[in-house]
């Protein structure tokens, strides 16, 4: 190793570190002659052994040194004679030191396994930290220092990264493995140096042996502090149970590989089976749990097991968890090596200092500017537990296994014991023992010792009151945590053991000597606690048990979490309403409080560290830098600091939010799980079991798993479970126990969901009914099977208990009478329940009822009477008398109704028409209608049987709604009859409601099956579904929807659905869909824009009577036939013109003309016989939002069939054709530009799921593999010559197949190799399911999610054909329909099928994925059509039309599709091929792209996305300055006799026109030749328009004499401006005479100002008469000469002329 020093011209010495010959200095004054110091000898020999690394502190005028060997050393060295140093000072080091680099007064020494940090202020070392723990294995040689952090060589091949921000707290960064070198290894060497070059860019350079020189321009240059602002923490992802693996050593300091660590017990729990399968039997394995923790198999099984004393030879090890910036961890540097930190306390004036209790001593730390904690000193006493003094910020109290000690920390680097003082116990050090301080008094917790006083009043001398315990725990119980509420002088303390409880003693009257008032036992063993106001949270090992001390003694509120992960809780702290929980198991467990009666988990951070428990240990605490931070004692993780965790809780949205998106479940991620006795949990950690809909929706997925003859239970009735018979699976009810359990991840909880259950509801009951109450809804009420519950409405949004009834209600309503009562339903009676007192309800008045089955209650209420009605199930309806004191029965006390179809169920009263209406389930379910006139006996109406049994009924109008199991139905009750209207939900997932609530248009419905499923019925006739929520999972039992379900706007304007959820408890939702939530994205079902005004309809007469009615269907140009809608839209102005007993011909279905009778009344009806004329009208407005792409992107003769979207983001648009793919791309004006384009012949194409950069593209004897890259075929697979559509589904990373329909049958093709396609099998399927007579119209598509195939057929009988592909090679046909035409083309959406089946739209329900329903057909509202092509977006179906339209239909509700609009392609009817995509690309805007054929692609952005009309194309603005523009449709003929053809003729136009310029003639070129005939001439001002073909007109340049017009073309005379007009319509022209004319005339006009003025003044009268007689003259020949000649100099001349003309 080489250093060097250097002091001008005076002394210039390289040292030279030489091994064993020691350091030698050399002279190199003079580069041409150095010279070697001390007579060539070594200025400097160490006897420790071999010197290694040297580096100098020149402004000190000091050499370092370190010597490897048996006494490894670093030594310091005078140089201030540079040839002859002289030893200072040395001290020895653990390892073999290598390296050494100074900064400042810090040295930094490479010791193999560590990186040593020494202070070397004063001249001698003082060692202040080292690094990194938490580093893989390191064997580090080299160092170089740059800007805070260390670059270490490792001999490992690994370049270290190292912060030394802070020298006291170093920590690993991160580490770059060196790449290997030739034949032998990459070892990194003594040699590394970190520079900038003259680029600027910072390098390291490393030495790396066999591997060359290692340079690196990625490492991190600077290192950030830690953030110091909460940032969201990484997502918690679950183990990776294969990177767990068995390591067997001898040595207990190597458990595990490099760089891996212990596994923790929750890490082993989750993984237990893989960790098991790698176990052999009777090994006992070691993992990051308690001495003598154990996992051990035992045959085919293993188990957690305790007590084993010998040392472990086999440890369970796997990576190191992720360390991340936003978690701090201090140990190495900070805490002793084998110490365990079990508390810590934030201590100072200014809440700068940390003190932790640990096994080996208490440690004082400090916050730096940096954010982080340096050390600054310790005591070396073995503390359990520190506790701030109160009032003194530098006073800690530690208390000792048998004692306390008083530390002052004043001067951190030396904190001193001042005093101590013994107790009578050796057992303060057992668990979680902790202290707290009641004015002089300090209580210590001695475990089973009981809790001792302490009078600290002389900190110097603390007294211990009395010899015994002044809290005697019982027997079997050992004290834990404590505290004291100061402002009510009460001693809290929780107690473990035999029997775990918390306890109430009073300190006020005399403190030393605790009396006892109060004690309620815990559910778990209780550890730790902390109080907020008069609650009390505890941390009791798997809850947070919440309890109100408000009266001297416990009320459980709640208790925490229902739905987090398992918790070993056993510290905690609080802070704005967030609990910070300590969790054994190695996490930071973060819980909502802001509502104690509903609190919930947040998340939790598993501690970074390996053998991090945590401990009791954690505070919360702004610090002085002001940065909230969580500190956490992990055991031998050292100290934990978070700075990210969520620092204030935001409270439950108070505005209804969108739900989550809807998505279907994931069958892949259910299981069967096998259940013992001794698992805690039916399914693993965060897993629950799964309910009956999800097991129904993944029947085939869970069949699967099972073997033969199993059964596995599920969340749905008691005793049914999936059975399992061959290889198909039933729900069949067992009453045996379960062993098995169909299990998966429970749905996500969010805030928007509140539930109400434990410690809200009484323990074990069952919600079944709940409904707001109050004069300003301000409350609700539940009812339970064990009592009814109040709740009250805080300001955070959330309800806390208020209440409490003990008896069993199975309804309950608000009295209308009485906004302070509720009437409360119990199974034999009424009770009149008093709620003026929220808190204390009671039961004002009663009545029995002759029968124990009553389930439902309505009421009748005036200023006469208030009639409760009860519906007691096979008893029949009670009326009862609520006015009375007591209430009384009506009718002697008998049922005023009892109908003979079945179980009375819900009941429902239309108080304004006095009906009563009931359902009843059973085999004859029915919904009744009865008369209540007379309340005492009703008379039935009208009774309608249900299609399955009814539940519950809301009623809106005359429209009553009915929940009946697996569908909602609609009746119609106007009339004072039942009429079925409807029934939902077609779309929506498989019901079974029983309860539902009606507001504004949309009907919440409970589910029994777990859910609140939400339906819209604004239109009755068209109900549909819009969502559902899954409730979440119970506790105790079953999320069951119960019949109690309503919506409320409540005092807080929040309208919220409550939902009685039986063992779940009371559900509260503020996010479901409010009114007006229509139809996805449409408010209202759109009415369809009228196309045209009526009276531009006319009546054609063709040049030739028409055979038949289908042959009259011509119109003149610029017009068309009308269709039916418009026809019958207008028929009472089209009426007026037709003739009587005539037929007129229109757009509709062939045969169907409108005829007019003798009475004059008009009518459309079907005739063979042919019509006298034709019904047109103009053709529906185009505008010119559509782009077509042909001319310079495809070639010239291409015919483009298909189109696709590519791009992960859409960036690309795909397009084949008979000569090849084109790319197209789309630039940042809106248009698209040709990217790229591939050879080939190509007819349809398709963009692979997987990879949006991939295509399938068919072709005319192939299917291939196309790479949009590269514009290049990947791979292709021969076909025969008549295939025509293709489809594909990726079932998994292993199965990728290709769909083509061909006219031999449908072809799979296995696409999984890019490069190699192949057929499966023999290619096509068996002969049942066969596509049979396939020609070129036929289409194919897959439903992914349901893995089903739809194909249709052409030929003779056409067909829609539905294929199961279980089996993805082998497509299995399940059912085929009929239809009357082809359909060329197929698209599934929802579960809904579409097909363009020409003249009509076919749709079919496949939700059944069994069958297909229907058809239903459209569009009867629309014109006819052709339909080849369709997409579906948004609701709404996009079909090409063969006639060259897009038809644009409402799918909104799938099985009523209605026509929204058209839009004819720009240019006039163009061919449409098959293809039509709808999609955004890049910049959101979503358009419409038609493949075209020869006319190329066209898109289209303004296609009524909702059903909307386009927009009006904006009015053009006249350029400043310009003549107004003549409008093309203002123009007119003006027709001149055959045998005049005069030039004063010609040139005559009707008043206030004149002849039409040539610009106007121009812009209006084809509107106007549309108006004429082949060969015609029409005459304008310097020429005449020409017709000469069908479309095209040319303008002749011809002047009045020499026109051959028969017509000339007039247009208005334009306002007249100041420089005159011309006619020529030029471009020159308008600039001349807006732009130069105002110029000149100001020039003109400012000299005759001067001019005439000064000069002109006396001889005015005579100029004027000569200079007028003589313009006259000249300009009236010059006009009368030759008009042609009149040139823009003229011009110019002219206006001069008149200009002074007018000013004389």
């Amino acid at each position: 190793m080489l250093e060097q020093v250097r002091e001008g011209t005076t002394q210039h010495v390289v040292f030279a570190s030489c091994h064993t010959e020691g350091v030698f200095a050399i002279d190199v004054r003079d580069n041409n002659d150095p010279k070697v110091a001390n007579g060539g000898n070594s200025v400097l020999l160490t006897s420790s052994g071999e010197t290694k690394g040297i580096t100098v502190d020149e402004p000190r005028e000091l050499l370092f040194a370190v010597t490897s060997g048996e006494e490894s050393s670093i030594h310091m060295y005078d140089i201030s004679d540079a040839e002859a140093p002289s030893e200072v000072t040395t001290t020895g080091t653990e390892k073999t030191a290598y390296d050494i680099i100074v900064s400042g007064t810090m040295l930094y020494v490479a010791a193999e396994a560590k990186l040593e940090i020494y202070e070397t202020v004063g001249k001698t070392f003082v060692q202040v930290g080292w690094c990194c723990t938490e580093a893989p294995g390191l064997f580090i040689v080299g160092i170089a220092f740059h800007d805070g952090l260390i670059y270490a060589s490792d001999y490992n091949a690994k370049l270290i990264v190292m912060n030394v921000t802070e020298p006291t707290v170093p920590y690993y960064v991160g580490h770059r493995r060196l790449p290997p070198g030739g034949y032998y290894s990459s070892n990194g060497k003594e040699g590394i140096v970190v520079a900038p070059l003259e680029d600027g860019i910072i390098r390291v350079f490393q030495a790396a042996d066999n591997g060359g020189l290692m340079v690196f321009s990625d490492a991190e240059p600077v290192h950030t502090p830690a953030p110091m602002t909460a940032m969201p923490p990484p997502p918690m992802l679950p183990p990776n149970c294969g990177d767990l693996y068995v390591h067997e050593s001898a040595l207990a300091t190597e458990t595990c590989l490099p760089g891996h660590v212990l596994m923790s017990e929750t890490v082993v729990d989750a993984c237990s089976d893989d960790v098991c399968a790698l176990l052999s039997d009777t090994w006992a394995v070691a993992y990051d749990g308690e001495a003598g923790s154990r996992f051990t198999k035992t045959g085919a099984t293993c188990d957690f097991t305790t007590g084993e004393t010998v040392e472990a030879t086999r440890f369970i090890c796997g990576p190191a968890p992720p360390h991340t910036a936003y978690s701090e961890v201090y140990h190495d540097g900070v805490i002793q090596p084998g110490s365990a930190v079990v508390d810590v306390a934030v201590v100072g004036t200014m809440s700068d200092k940390a003190v932790l209790a640990s096994s080996t001593g208490m440690v004082v730390v400090q916050v730096q500017d940096t954010g982080r904690f340096a050390l600054m000193g310790s005591v070396g006493v073995s503390y359990k537990a520190v506790l701030p003094a109160v009032g003194q910020p530098n006073l800690v109290y530690g208390v000792r296994a048998n004692g306390l000690d008083v530390v002052s920390v004043v001067d951190p680097r030396h904190p001193a014991v001042i005093g101590s003082t013994t107790v009578p116990s050796y057992t303060c050090a057992n668990g979680a023992q902790r202290a707290t301080q009641y004015e002089h008094l300090v209580y210590v917790s001695c475990a089973e010792s009981g809790v001792f006083v302490v009078d600290v009043t002389n900190g110097i001398a603390p007294l211990l009151t009395n010899a015994t315990a002044a809290v005697a725990p019982d027997a079997g119980t050992s004290t834990k945590g404590m505290l004291v509420d100061d402002t009510r002088g009460y001693l809290f303390v929780v107690t473990s053991g035999s029997a775990s409880a918390v306890h109430l003693f009073d300190v006020y009257s005399t403190p030393a000597r605790p009396v006892a008032l109060a004690v309620e036992t815990t559910d778990f063993s209780s550890y730790e606690l902390v109080l907020s106001g008069t609650l009390v949270y505890i941390a009791a090992e798997q809850k947070l048990e919440i309890y109100e001390t408000a009266g001297g003694s416990f009320v459980q509120r709640s208790w925490c979490c229902h739905y987090g992960p398992e918790m070993h809780i056993v510290g905690l702290d609080l802070m704005d309403g967030l609990v910070y929980a300590s969790d054994w198991r190695g996490k930071l467990v973060v819980m909502n409080v802001t509502d104690e009666a509903a609190p919930y988990y947040i998340g939790h951070r598993d501690l970074p560290m390996a053998g991090s428990n945590g401990k009791e240990g954690l505070v919360i605490r702004k610090l002085s830098d002001g940065v909230v931070r969580v500190l956490q004692a992990a055991e031998y993780g050292g100290l934990a600091v978070f700075t990210d965790v969520e620092p204030m809780p935001t409270p439950v949205p108070r505005t209804p939010l969108p739900p989550p998106p809807l998505v279907s479940p994931d069958c892949g991620s259910l299981y069967v799980k096998e259940y013992a006795v001794s698992d805690e949990d039916f399914c693993e950690e965060s897993h629950m079991v799964m309910g009956e809909h999800m097991v129904e929706a993944c029947s085939a997925d869970v069949c699967a798993l099972m073997a033969d003859g199993a059964a596995a239970s599920f969340d749905g009735p008691s005793g049914q479970v999936l059975q399992k018979t061959g290889t198909s699976c039933s729900v069949v009810t067992n009453t045996a126990a379960a062993s098995r359990y169909i299990c998966g991840p429970a749905p996500p909880y969010t805030a928007y969901m509140v539930v109400y259950d434990d410690g809200v509801l009484p323990a074990w009951s069952r919600a079944v009914d709940a409904v707001p109450f109050g004069l300003t809804k301000e409350s609700v009420a539940v009812a339970t099977t064990l009592g009814l519950t109040t709740l009250s409405l805080q300001s955070t949004g959330r309800f806390v208990q208020a209440g409490m009834l003990s008896k069993a209600y199975i309804a309950v309503l608000p009295s209308d009478a009485d906004h302070a009562m509720l009437l409360g339903l119990r199974s034999n009676g009424l009770d009149i329940i008093n709620v003026a007192t929220v808190s204390t309800p009671q039961v004002a008045r009663s009545v029995t009822i002759p029968s124990f089955a009553c389930t439902r209650l309505q009421q009748l209420h005036s200023a006469t009477r208030h009639i409760v009605f009860a519906s007691c199930s096979s008893n029949g309806v009670f009326a009862v008398d609520a006015r009375s004191d007591p209430p009384v029965l009506l009718n002697g006390g008998a049922a005023v109704l009892k109908s003979e179809s079945g179980e009375g169920k819900g009941i429902l009263l239309d108080i304004d028409r006095s009906l009563l209406f009931q359902v009843t389930m059973g085999e004859k379910a029915s919904v009744h209608m009865y008369d209540i006139s007379d309340v005492s006996k009703p008379a039935q109406l009208d009774e309608k049987q249900t299609d399955n049994s009814a539940y519950e009924m809301a009623i809106e109008q005359t429209m009553l709604f009915v929940a009946a199991e697996v569908q909602l139905e609609v009746y119609d009750s106007a009339g004072r009859a039942l009429v079925y209207v409807s029934n939902c939900c077609h779309l929506g997932p498989e019901m079974h409601i029983v309860g539902l609530s009606y507001y504004m248009g949309i009907v919440y419905a409970s589910d029994w099956k777990g859910r609140l499923v939400v339906m819209n019925v604004t239109e009755p006739l068209a109900p549909y579904y819009i969502g559902h929520r899954d409730l979440p999972p119970a506790s105790g039992g079953n999320s069951n929807g119960k019949e109690g379900v309503v919506l409320a706007r409540m005092t807080d304007d929040v309208t919220r659905v409550f939902q009685a959820a039986d063992n779940g408890g009371l559900v509260v939702f503020s996010d479901v869909p409010l009114p007006p939530t229509p139809a996805p994205a449409t408010p209202t079902p759109p009415v369809p824009p009228k196309p045209i005004d009526c009276s531009a309809i006319f009546v054609h007469t063709p040049a030739a009577a028409a055979a038949t009615v289908a042959a009259a269907t011509s119109c003149p140009e610029k017009s068309t036939l009308m269709n039916v809608h418009i026809i019958e839209e207008c028929m009472a102005t089209l009426c007026g013109q037709l003739d009587a007993e005539t037929s007129y011909a229109f757009d509709g279905a062939d045969g169907f003309v409108v005829k007019k009778d003798s009475a004059g009344a008009c009518t459309v009806s079907p005739s063979a016989d042919a019509a006298a004329a034709n019904i047109c009208g103009p053709p529906a407005p185009r505008t010119t939002y559509s782009e077509t792409y042909k001319d310079g992107i495809f070639p010239v003769d291409a015919d483009v069939t298909d189109v696709a979207l590519f791009g992960s983001d859409n960036e690309f648009v795909g397009v084949v054709h008979n000569s090849g793919l084109t790319l197209l791309r789309l630039m940042p004006a809106g248009g698209l530009q040709l990217m790229m384009s591939l050879q080939g012949v190509f007819t349809a194409l398709i963009t692979a799921d997987h990879d949006p950069s991939i295509g399938y593209a068919l072709g005319s004897s192939a299917l291939y593999v196309l790479s949009t890259q590269s514009a290049s075929i990947l791979g292709s697979v021969p076909l025969p010559d008549d295939c025509s559509d293709l489809t594909q589904l990726r079932w998994s990373t292993q199965v990728h197949n290709v769909y083509v329909s061909c006219g031999s049958g449908i072809k799979v093709v296995d696409v999984l190799d890019n490069r190699n396609p192949a057929l499966v099998g023999s290619g096509s399927l068996s002969r049942h399911g066969q596509v049979t007579a396939v020609g070129g119209g036929t289409s194919i598509f897959v439903d992914e999610p349901r893995k089903l195939l739809f194909a249709s057929t052409a030929g003779d009988n056409p067909e829609l054909r539905m294929y199961q592909l279980s089996d993805p090679s082998n497509p299995v046909l399940v059912t085929s329909v009929a239809l009357d035409h082809a359909a060329s083309d197929i698209t599934v959406a929802g579960g809904v099928l579409y097909a363009a089946a020409g003249p009509e739209l076919v749709v079919y329900d496949s939700s059944s994925g069994s069958s297909l329903q229907g058809p239903y057909s459209c569009c009867e509202n629309g014109p006819k059509v052709d339909l080849i092509g369709l997409d579906v977006a948004d609701g709404m179906v996009y079909a090409s039309d063969a006639n060259g339209s897009v038809v644009v239909l409402n799918a909104t509700d799938p099985l009523a599709v209605y026509y929204v609009g058209h839009r004819d392609f720009d240019g006039g009817a163009v061919p449409a091929a098959r293809s039509i995509v709808v999609g955004s690309l890049t910049d959101g805007v979503q358009r419409v792209f038609q493949a075209a054929g020869k006319a190329g692609l066209i898109v289209l952005s303004d296609v009524p996305p909702m059903g909307t009309a386009p927009p009006p194309t904006p009015p053009q603005t006249p350029v400043p300055g310009s003549p107004p523009v003549v409008s093309c449709s203002a123009m007119t003929f003006n027709y001149v006799d055959d045998d005049t053809n005069s030039t004063a003729d010609a040139m005559t136009c009707p008043k206030s026109f004149q002849l039409a310029a040539a610009g106007d003639v121009k812009r209006c070129t084809a509107e106007l030749c549309a108006m004429l005939t082949i060969g015609e001439r029409v005459a304008y001002s310097g020429g005449e328009l020409f017709k000469t073909s069908a479309a095209a007109c040319t303008m002749l340049a011809t002047t009045p004499d020499t026109t051959e017009a028969s017509r000339f073309l007039c247009s208005p005379v334009r306002a007249a401006s100041p420089e005159g007009d011309s006619d020529d319509g030029g471009d020159g022209g308008l600039i001349a005479a807006a732009v130069i004319g105002p110029i000149l005339m100001m020039l003109i006009c400012l000299a005759i100002v001067f001019g005439v003025y000064m000069h002109m003044k006396a001889v005015m009268d005579k100029q004027v008469d000569e200079e007028l007689e003589d313009f006259e003259y000249a300009n009236n020949k010059d006009f009368e000469g030759n008009v042609d000649q009149f040139d823009s100099t003229d011009l110019i001349a002219t206006v001069s002329q008149n200009s002074q003309y007018d000013r004389l």
